[in-house]
């Protein structure tokens, strides 16, 4: 199986949409501790105010320590998964930070701003952000995930 969906090709925003949130509640989207595992990839179409982007989809499990931390912040619900989503353009061009911002608001209608986190440093525009066993994201400190490693 192809590992690059094509969203972008003769689909609408909508149907874009709706694949990336069935990957994100997907089993193939759970990151494996295989050397082979890569994360699914979903093409996104042209729309207004972005070019085509391929756009990956990952999901950890949250562990102890996660579901502690959030839970002093002040969260009542108890994270269950990490999702990252890393933007990319597929003619290798820079991906604009405002551009993959928007996305991520279409990926997740209504989130509080501070549930959803851009990672710092990395190639292309990365944002992760925890949710509940209903795929809810959650509020989350951004502290949490300034150490490598430690959101998962």
């Amino acid at each position: 199986m192809n590992d690059l969906y094509s969203a972008g090709t003769g689909k609408d925003l909508n149907d874009a949409l709706d694949e990336v949130r069935g990957t994100i509640h997907h089993p193939r989207s759970l990151a494996r501790a295989i050397a082979t595992w890569r994360p699914p990839r979903i093409r996104l179409p042209l729309t207004a105010d972005s070019p085509e982007f391929i756009v990956s989809v990952s999901r950890h499990r949250a562990g102890a320590r996660v579901r502690e931390f959030v839970q002093a912040f002040g969260e009542d619900r108890e994270p269950a998964y990490l999702i990252t989503v890393r933007f990319s353009d597929p003619t290798g061009r820079p991906v604009h930070t405002h551009q993959a911002d928007a996305w991520v608001r279409r990926f997740t209608p209504g989130a509080p701003e501070h549930c959803i986190h851009e990672l710092r440093g990395e190639a292309t525009p990365t944002y992760c952000w925890l949710v509940d066993g209903a795929f809810a994201p959650l509020a989350s400190p951004s502290s949490l995930f300034k150490e490598e490693g430690f959101a998962a």
